[in-house]
């Protein structure tokens, strides 16, 4: 537990990323911040400010609440006296945790080794490269309209009619607990106006072994905001568990998608790492499934939430991807 007594320090560089937590939990003198999703090696400084009162905090105590995933605290007696002077606004709303970040580089990454799997490039203008494909309330073809490789690639659509949808294909693997798996494919998204609130690009699940409702998925969503993020639950929608921060995706241009993980149902043990167009967007630790096994991983419009779809939309994929190492965009 960290004490926190009274000392004003002077303010980070406005050039530095900040990052401001509110309490999980406060009672009394003890107060609780949640750290989970932040990387410890990321934070450059750290700070608690309560009321006016300001304290800078150890770095190397920080970090390795942030391997625990919380930061607990205890205000003392003083600070505690000087705080009941702000009777404007309660102790938790006053508290807050700074955390000066590393800004991230973004370099890009190219494939250290040929990466072995599946690759599905539709040239042969149907699905016989993948283990299976299917549609509901839409429609899948393969199309020489455009394509990021070759000369084909396919259109994922769906009809608008307000009704859950897909239009997908898959892959079937054999992963389990401890596999590091890839996987990744390139999109053209004509319109992202035009889309749903809600739908899945990449998916990996275990329909197979456990079915509907009981089956695990995870893999790319995009949420009612319209940007993208790596997550995980079931079919009820239960377990879910935000695994990298939001992020855009590009319109009206081809974009490569890619996907790393090392599956574990363990804080620590797992690896969760999304790139776009060869750049890494985030990267870090938690748990991304229960510790079962996977057996199919489903790309295009994976799902879409018909309740708020009103209008048909398509988009286009290509190079479809399973892998054991990064592949990589083309360009």
């Amino acid at each position: 537990m960290i004490a926190l007594a009274l000392l004003c320090v002077s303010a980070p560089a406005a050039s530095a990323a900040k990052r401001s937590v509110t309490p999980k939990a406060q009672h009394g003198r003890n107060v609780v911040f949640s750290l989970e999703g932040i990387r410890p090696a990321a934070i450059k400084r750290a700070g608690v400010r309560v009321g006016r009162v300001r304290r800078r905090l150890s770095l190397a105590r920080v970090r390795r609440a942030a391997r625990r995933g919380s930061l607990r605290i205890r205000m003392s007696r003083r600070t505690q006296r000087k705080l009941r002077r702000y009777a404007s606004a309660s102790r938790r709303r006053r508290t807050r945790l700074t955390l000066v970040m590393k800004r991230p580089r973004a370099p890009r990454v190219l494939p250290s080794r040929p990466a072995n799997g599946p690759l599905g490039s539709f040239e042969p203008g149907d699905f016989t490269e993948f283990d299976g494909h299917s549609a509901a309330a839409g429609a899948l073809r393969p199309t020489a309209m455009k394509a990021y490789d070759g000369a084909k690639s396919a259109i994922a659509s769906y009809d608008g009619s307000g009704k859950n949808g897909f239009a997908r294909t898959w892959f079937d693997v054999n992963w389990n607990r401890g596999s590091d798996v890839w996987y990744g494919a390139a999109y053209f998204i004509p319109s992202k106006a035009a889309m749903p609130c809600y739908y899945s690009l990449m998916r990996w699940d275990n329909y197979t072994l456990y079915g509907n409702p009981g089956g695990d998925v995870g893999g790319i969503e995009i949420d009612t905001n319209g940007r993208a993020r790596l997550m995980r639950q079931d079919y009820t929608g239960d377990n879910h568990a935000v695994l990298s921060r939001e992020f855009d995706l590009p319109e009206g241009r081809w974009f490569w998608l890619e996907v790393h993980q090392k599956l574990s149902n363990r804080d620590g043990e797992a690896v969760n790492e999304v790139y776009l167009d060869g750049r890494r967007v985030d990267a870090n630790a938690k748990a991304n499934g229960r510790g079962r096994g996977v057996t199919e991983i489903r790309h295009g419009i994976v799902s879409l939430g018909g309740e708020c779809a009103s209008s048909p939309v398509s988009i286009f994929m290509d190079r479809v991807s399973v892998s054991d190492g990064m592949r990589g965009p083309l360009r």
